[in-house]
């Protein structure tokens, strides 16, 4: 089911609107005037929105405007103060639904089922041809005989990307210190993928390491690159390395894993 969040200043409509919505499967948060429905959509994300309109602090309609700056995400206004003039306002802003106070539970109940299957479909057919570009890299690297190289960035979910690579197999990842590191390489079982972090991050003696255990049989290893395979020769990056890990490469494209703003507010202003 979807999660909902229910903006109203009255006590009782949120009541309503909250036991209507929970009985019906939907998981659902409530805010009692705009300010915090605001912070409530700049820390989390929701499927759609129940708005009011005349709210303390800031009305729905200024809420919505908050939203559309990055998001597309279904609203549906629930108020007794809307004038056809601020409906045209609203219509403007994309609004899903406009219904008067107090809401017939069956037409509620249709219109978010409506709006949300809506939204299912246009995600779907939106998808960037990169996403699906992505996921065919992905079935290429699947089963990596020895090593991996992961180029992203410092922000990238390298631990949510190397599941959809290796599945249920075993994984440990190891930081190695600036002496070297490895006795700990030395500990891992053979059937362990090992991730490093941070390949800019490696001292020479963490590198030299690195080879050493990347030369043994059965040895798998996940090497995450935050900046550049062309910045890690630029400082001196071990060729020995390179050509290793640079045999089998998986760039993560930033579309492809930056939370979009489906119901989220930017932070900044």
């Amino acid at each position: 089911m979807a999660k909902i969040l229910i903006a109203d200043d009255s006590t009782v409509c949120r009541t309503v609107l909250s036991i209507l919505l929970t009985n019906q499967g939907h998981e659902v948060k409530q805010a009692g005037d705009g300010k915090e429905a605001i912070g409530y959509l700049k820390r989390e994300g929701f499927d759609l929105i129940l708005l009011d309109h005349d709210m303390p602090h800031a009305s729905g309609m200024e809420v919505l405007r908050r939203v559309r700056e990055h998001s597309e995400i279904p609203v549906i206004v629930v108020s007794g103060t809307v004038t056809p003039e601020l409906s045209q306002e609203y219509a403007a802003l994309r609004v899903g639904r406009i219904y008067g106070k107090p809401v017939n539970p069956v037409v509620l109940r249709d219109a978010i089922a409506s709006l949300l299957a809506s939204a299912t479909v246009e995600a779907v057919a939106e998808m960037p041809d990169k996403e699906r570009t992505f996921d065919k890299e992905i079935a290429r690297v699947k089963d990596f005989p020895a090593t991996l190289t992961l180029l992203g960035s410092r922000e990238t979910p390298f631990t949510a990307i190397i599941k959809r690579i290796v599945g249920d197999a075993p994984l440990v990842e190891i930081v190695l210190p600036e002496s070297g590191g490895g006795e700990l390489l030395a500990k891992v079982r053979h059937d362990r993928v090992i991730v490093i972090p941070s390949a800019a991050d490696l001292s020479d003696a963490a590198q030299a390491a690195l080879e050493k255990y990347v030369s043994k049989p059965r040895a798998r290893v996940i090497l995450c690159v935050t900046s550049s395979i062309q910045l890690l020769e630029d400082r001196g990056f071990s060729q020995t390395l390179l050509m290793r890990f640079g045999t089998r490469c998986l760039e993560i494209p930033e579309e492809v894993w930056r939370p979009q703003a489906s119901g989220q507010v930017s932070k900044g202003g």
